[in-house]
């Protein structure tokens, strides 16, 4: 049987990556991850794979599973992916919020978040977006991350503060996971996302 994992929620180039490091760094499994201008990103990209198939778009949610038979369809993914047992963390977009939330109730969540006018700069000196196209889609991540929040205790983790550092914020994030947070740890977990952001 799977545990509920930590669920890390993001913007595009958040410092998530960074983030995830450290929760693994920890000792909770990351799995099977992906490599992007040579630093590990930290994505569950054998989960992520495998998902996409499984949900859809609908009006009143961003993203669903398709039809109730693919409930028990993704917890058998899930549960062939993730090591039984085993403390663990997912990143990825709040957009497969539903899946957690409606399949793995105990989740613990947290969301990375870096200023959105920063995001929007990296991601025109990539060339990836204009930097307004970048603005805008940073905005509407944010908003979902806020909508999901409401009612509820869920930290925000600010990565360009704990790279710098401050570390308040990703103690306060592991406490609300009930993890104990260690900076030595963080230090070396983060070392090679430097140049990654």
């Amino acid at each position: 049987m799977i545990r509920p994992p930590v669920v890390i929620f993001n913007t595009p180039l958040s410092g998530s990556s960074a983030i995830a490091h450290i929760f693994h760094s920890h000792g909770l499994w990351l799995g099977d991850t992906s490599v992007k201008r040579g630093y590990d990103t930290g994505e569950n990209t054998d989960i992520n794979r495998r998902l996409l198939p499984l949900i859809c778009k609908d009006g009143q949610r961003d993203f669903v599973m398709a039809n109730g038979g693919n409930r028990d369809v993704v917890r058998a993914l899930l549960e062939d992916v993730v090591p039984a047992d085993t403390d663990w963390v997912w990143k990825g977009s709040i957009d497969y919020w539903p899946i957690f939330h409606d399949l793995i109730p105990d989740s613990k969540y947290v969301f990375v978040q870096r200023p959105i006018e920063m995001v929007a700069m990296s991601k025109e000196r990539r060339g990836e977006d204009t930097y307004e196209d970048a603005l805008d889609a940073c905005r509407r991540h944010y908003v979902k991350m806020l909508y999901h929040s409401e009612g509820r205790d869920i930290p925000f983790i600010y990565a360009d503060e704990v790279i710098g550092g401050n570390h308040q914020s990703i103690r306060a994030a592991f406490e609300h996971c009930g993890l104990e947070f260690d900076p030595a740890l963080a230090a070396e977990a983060i070392a090679p996302a430097l140049f990654h952001l």
